[in-house]
């Protein structure tokens, strides 16, 4: 068991170095011997992703140095001026909501919690109160995408936490509902990528492996943020988990990947 942790953190650590060189999209600079620094020109949902992923691996490993690489990171950020609040931009917010418990910033802090507090009030919505997918090349109107749990209601959730806002956790957990209502496939378990309720439709119906990704990920890190979720809450995402976990099992192949497309399981 030891030795498999010591490879997985191996692997681990050369994700993270492979991060420190992606400037942008196919776009890639060189790193000095010995550093270690986040040069992502882009403040969106990609790196939002990697850098909260980055954050939770430094905790695991009691890595300062990879705590102060981020906290440059969104110094550097931050200083620039960030882009218009959008879904996907509120992704790197999340990392953010959990560094400043390691970082001594004020102003950090208000940040976070205006945010959150734009999310409660100035983020479009759909029918039923769900987050709209508004992102910055269009407004989605209508449209809920599973993307929206991880990228604003794990945020939304940890900072209810962080400042003590119940209304804030509570409608992160109401998203999670709702999009679960809409998004989710009770014949098999997968979930849709999105609704729209400008015709009431899943789009093309279609069950794509990155879009359940999404779930697999976010509704474990929902439990991770708020570990004491109502018990009949609780019990009905996880029953959600399992479901989506078990039809993505029959759906791997031997080589441990999936189609593009989740419709053809594996042969036995």
């Amino acid at each position: 068991m030891h030795h498999e942790r010591q490879e997985l953190l191996g692997h681990l650590a050369n994700v993270a170095t492979g991060l420190s060189r992606i400037r942008g999209i196919n776009e890639t600079a060189p790193i000095a011997e010995g550093t270690f620094s986040i040069q992502f020109d882009e403040w969106d949902w990609e790196i939002g992703v990697g850098v909260y992923g980055l954050y939770r691996h430094a905790c695991q490993t009691g890595d300062l140095d990879l705590i102060n690489a981020l906290a440059d990171w969104y110094e550097w950020q931050i200083s620039r001026g960030l882009p218009p609040r959008q879904v996907n931009s509120t992704a790197p917010m999340l990392a953010l909501s959990f560094l400043i418990d390691d970082v001594e910033r004020p102003e950090w802090e208000a940040l976070v919690k205006d945010w959150a507090e734009w999310l409660m009030t100035g983020l479009a919505r759909t029918e039923d109160g769900g987050f709209q997918h508004v992102v910055k090349e269009r407004m989605n109107d209508g449209e809920l995408w599973d993307d929206t749990l991880f990228m604003t209601c794990l945020f939304l959730a940890r900072a209810g936490k962080r400042f003590d806002r119940p209304d804030w956790v509570e409608e992160a957990v109401h998203q999670f509902l709702i999009h679960t209502r809409y998004l989710g496939d009770p014949k098999t378990g997968l979930w849709y990528h999105g609704w729209t309720f400008n015709g009431r439709h899943n789009f093309a119906g279609a069950l794509w492996a990155r879009g359940n990704s999404w779930i697999t990920i976010a509704i474990p890190e929902l439990f991770s943020i708020v570990e004491t979720l109502p018990p009949a809450t609780h019990l009905y995402l996880t029953n959600v988990l399992v479901a989506q976990a078990t039809a993505l099992k029959k759906r791997q192949n031997a080589e441990g990947f999936f189609t593009r497309f989740l419709t053809i399981r594996r042969r036995r």
